[in-house]
Order: structure tokens, then C-alpha cells, then sequence
């Protein structure tokens, strides 16, 4: 019965739609068919809209951008030269020295992280990697002891071939209040100083005979822990003029002596105790794509007597330097 239903209802929906439906007119049939038309033309082509720009991902800064004005990566490099003057002292008393003038290189570099953990971030973000290497020619004058450690002569040696490098990593923490900024900055350091007087020979007197003697070779390591400040000022056009200072806190350091074709042995004296000092005045100019840098300083260390080692040590001493760099920033 329900199929009879259906094909009755279909056939008179086909032939006889009036009696189904009431009969539209024909005025009303071509609206009718228009909006369905637009209808389908508006789903086939969607209206255009206007173009809306599509944000583009964030690509990380590359390393010759600034972070915050900055540079993200500065490095510094140039020479310096510098007057040298090394004592020791025994008893309280002048024993020896060692003056000259020593010429080198240096390199700095800098880094300021763009992303740093928000712990850290607070004390630290600077990091600063330096290095130098220098050579001298310098003259000895001091004395010569006996078996038992008493002063017997003076003794003079010239052309003292001596080379000096030193590397250093440092962690800071940059503050800047208008045109003024401070640098508080800790690190790690590590001096090596190499002495060669083989090839030097001076003559001394000793119980109404002369004699001739030669030196010999010695190293020094100092390792420490540097503590500083950086102050100044922004100029303007590009110049900045500051201030350094650092106190070098000494952890450990030894001296060896090559004396092992006199006596067969290669001391070793373990030092101890001791302090370093270092004073500096910048003045930079960064307005173009390569700076420029002046820098006169000075430092100074002061290490006391070393531990003993086959019936030796190394005494009090002292060491000042002081010179100027001058260097190009890129």
C-alpha cells in the first residue's frame, strides 16, 4: 500500500505539480529561480574579500644584529706595549729584578645572549672572552748566593728572552642609567710567563777570583679569580670614555726552575698566598662599522714566599706593569 503511495504522489508530482502545491505565478517563478541561481553561483564562487596580510613566523636574530642597541657579538683586537719591572725580596731586602719592555697582542670578545634563563638573567648578561701574548728582551740584576743561601754577588745579565700569555672568561652584568653605565663583572683567569736567561752571561767575583755564569730557564703560572667593576660615560657621537678596576683574587700558583744540569732536578714551589691589582682608562669610538679603542693601564701583582722544594723557594715578589693598548672594535 505504501509503495502504491509513493507512485501515486510521484506522479502527480510530475504532471500535475498544481495539485500538490498552489501554482506560483509566472513573476514569482523568475525570482524564485534568480535567488536560487545566486544562491548557487554565490557557493560555487565565494564573494571575494580583501586581502588580509598573514603574519610571518619570528626568525631569530642573526649574530651581527643588536639586542637592545647592543651588539650581540663585539670583538675587540690591537696591540699593546707596556714597561715591565719584576723584584724579589729576601728578608725584607732587595735581592734581584728584572726590568724591560714587552710588545704583544690582544683579542676580546664579546657576547650578549638574546635568550638567557630568567634565573640568570638578573645577575648575568655579558659574557667576555679574553686573550694576550707578549714578548720582551729584558735585563737582569741581581745577586748570587752560595750553597748555604747567602748573598755572595752581584750579578748582571742582559737580552733576557721572556714571553707572557694570558686567557681569561668573565661573566657580567650590564646597568645603564641615561648617558652613565656600570659593569659589575667575576671570571676566571690564567697567567703563564716563560724566563729564559740560557743565553745570557754575566761574570761576578768571588773570593778574589772572577767567574762567569750563565742563567737558566723558569716558568710561572698563576691561576685566579678576577673581581671587577667597569664605570663611564657616553659622549655622544659615538665616543665613550671609562673607568676599570679589579681585584685579582690569587687561588694558586708555581714557579719551575730548568736547573737540572747543576743540580738534576726541576724545582717546583708551589705559591700560595698572594694578590693581583688592575687599573685601567678606556676610551672607545663605535660610530661605524669598525671602531676604534685607547686604553692606558696598569697591573700589578704581589705573591708571597713559596713553599719550599729541595731546600728552595721562590720569594716575595712583585710585578708591575704599565702601558697602553691600542685597538679596532668590529
Amino acid at each position: 500500500m505504501f509503495r502504491s503511495f509513493v507512485l501515486i504522489s510521484s506522479f502527480l508530482f510530475l504532471c500535475c505539480p498544481g495539485v500538490l502545491f498552489a501554482a506560483p505565478s509566472t513573476g514569482e517563478q523568475y525570482f524564485a529561480a534568480k535567488e536560487a541561481l545566486d544562491q548557487y553561483e554565490g557557493f560555487r564562487r565565494p564573494v571575494s574579500s580583501p586581502e588580509v596580510p598573514v603574519s610571518k613566523p619570528v626568525v631569530s636574530a642573526p649574530s651581527s644584529a643588536k639586542t637592545e642597541g647592543k651588539k650581540i657579538h663585539e670583538t675587540e683586537m690591537g696591540l699593546e706595549a707596556y714597561t715591565y719591572r719584576y723584584e724579589e725580596l729576601v728578608g725584607g731586602e732587595h735581592f734581584m729584578d728584572l726590568e724591560g719592555k714587552f710588545y704583544g697582542l690582544y683579542l676580546v670578545h664579546t657576547f650578549r645572549p638574546v635568550y638567557l634563563d630568567p634565573a640568570v638573567k638578573p645577575f648575568v648578561d655579558l659574557f667576555r672572552f679574553e686573550m694576550r701574548y707578549a714578548w720582551a728582551d729584558l735585563d737582569y740584576d741581581g745577586g748570587v748566593q752560595d750553597g748555604a743561601g747567602n748573598f755572595v754577588s752581584t750579578l748582571v745579565l742582559n737580552d733576557v728572552k721572556d714571553y707572557v700569555w694570558e686567557a681569561r672568561a668573565l661573566a657580567a652584568k650590564e646597568y645603564e642609567q641615561g648617558a652613565l653605565y656600570a659593569t659589575p663583572y667575576v671570571g676566571f683567569g690564567m697567567r703563564f710567563l716563560h724566563d729564559d736567561s740560557t743565553d745570557s752571561v754575566g761574570t761576578f767575583d768571588y773570593l778574589g777570583n772572577t767567574y762567569q755564569l750563565s742563567g737558566y730557564k723558569r716558568t710561572s703560572e698563576y691561576y685566579y679569580l678576577p673581581v671587577g667593576l667597569d664605570v663611564g660615560a657616553r659622549l655622544g657621537g659615538g665616543w665613550t670614555v671609562g673607568l676599570n678596576g679589579e681585584f685579582d683574587i690569587f687561588l694558586y700558583g708555581h714557579q719551575k726552575s730548568f736547573i737540572e744540569d747543576v743540580s738534576g732536578r726541576v724545582p717546583k714551589n708551589v705559591q700560595n698566598e698572594g694578590y693581583g691589582l688592575q687599573g685601567a682608562i678606556r676610551l672607545k669610538n663605535a660610530t661605524g662599522p669598525v671602531g676604534v679603542s685607547l686604553e692606558p693601564f696598569v697591573r700589578y701583582w704581589n705573591i708571597e714566599d713559596s713553599e719550599v722544594a729541595y731546600g728552595g723557594m721562590e720569594p716575595t715578589n712583585s710585578t708591575v706593569e704599565f702601558g697602553m693598548k691600542m685597538g679596532i672594535l668590529f
